[in-house]
């Protein structure tokens, strides 16, 4: 869901005033990277905009990097939280934009990114209920999906990342934000969360670059599949549709081999236990398991 300039004159009648957009960077030890990441977010084409940092108990000079920009951005800071869910919720209790994205203090935001957004919001009221009357629901560069094709579409091909949605700030605030025991895989459980309230509208466009390092999350691939478990685990738990719930079981016994077989690399006990969890939730595979078994043997042995 991102990212090129709106043009005024294609805003339905009364929507002139320009909505005011909260742009949310939770930011843990980002003094090196920050400084590019915020100058990409004041060169946005949509004017009204209000950025706010929040520094998860940095140990580096990141306050001091975000304080050089003075009253442009606004800088919270708190203890450091272990994850991106915390800061940002605290960032949204705070946020007075009428549309709300989150942002990665790393990553580098193209110019049109706000404004083709705020541009689909305004004028697709059925992804944002109540702002105005619906223009342009035909677009080859925009699709709108419903809540629940939304949410079957996420559990086949996960088309969301943190830095892609932007959000109606009330919407989210409804469901109560990210969910803080989420440590990674937050913005997936939320996505799927928000599609409960109604359509979801997706643009065909690149809104953001990522800047890859390696302290990257992804990086981390034990720590990521523990909380895809957990996410698709959380979510499981109030799912109503049955062939979607199915859906969840099966991804979380898929998750539960990855995360043996990235533990039995490793030479980690733990590995011979997610075994047997994969089987519990349908992910019935003998050889794989033997080879996972085998892998964890090798490993100890060498």
């Amino acid at each position: 869901m991102s990212a090129s300039t709106a043009d005024k004159t294609h805003l339905p009648e009364g929507l002139e005033q320009v909505p005011l957009v909260s742009i949310i960077i939770p930011a843990y030890n980002a003094a090196t990277l920050i400084e590019e990441t915020l100058d990409s977010l004041l060169n946005q084409t949509h004017s009204a905009i209000e950025i706010i940092v929040v520094d998860d108990g940095s140990t580096d000079n990141t306050a001091d990097v975000v304080q050089r920009y003075g009253r442009s951005v606004i800088l919270l800071q708190q203890r450091n939280s272990g994850g991106c869910s915390g800061p940002r919720n605290t960032g949204l209790r705070v946020a007075k934009g009428t549309f709300v994205t989150f942002f990665d203090a790393d990553d580098l935001m193209r110019p049109d990114k706000i404004a083709r957004q705020v541009a689909c919001l305004r004028s697709n009221p059925e992804t944002c209920p109540g702002l105005t009357e619906e223009l342009n629901r035909h677009s080859d560069d925009l699709a709108v999906l419903s809540g629940d094709r939304a949410q079957t579409l996420l559990l086949k091909e996960n088309f969301n990342i943190s830095n892609s949605p932007m959000y109606h700030t009330a919407a989210l605030r409804q469901i109560g934000g990210f969910n803080e025991d989420l440590k990674s895989s937050e913005d997936f459980e939320l996505i799927y969360r928000i599609a409960r309230l109604g359509p979801l509208g997706l643009i065909r466009a690149i809104g953001f670059d990522r800047r890859m390092h390696d302290a990257n999350m992804t990086n981390r691939i034990d720590h990521v599949l523990r909380y895809k478990i957990a996410s698709r685990a959380k979510i499981a738990e109030s799912e109503t549709d049955v062939q979607r719930r199915n859906s969840l079981r099966h991804q979380i016994g898929e998750f539960h081999l990855g995360l043996a077989d990235e533990l039995a690399r490793k030479g980690n006990a733990q590995a011979l236990l997610h075994i047997p969890k994969a089987w519990r939730y349908g992910a019935f595979a003998p050889i794989r398991a033997l080879k996972i078994a085998t892998k964890y043997v090798v490993k100890t042995l060498t």
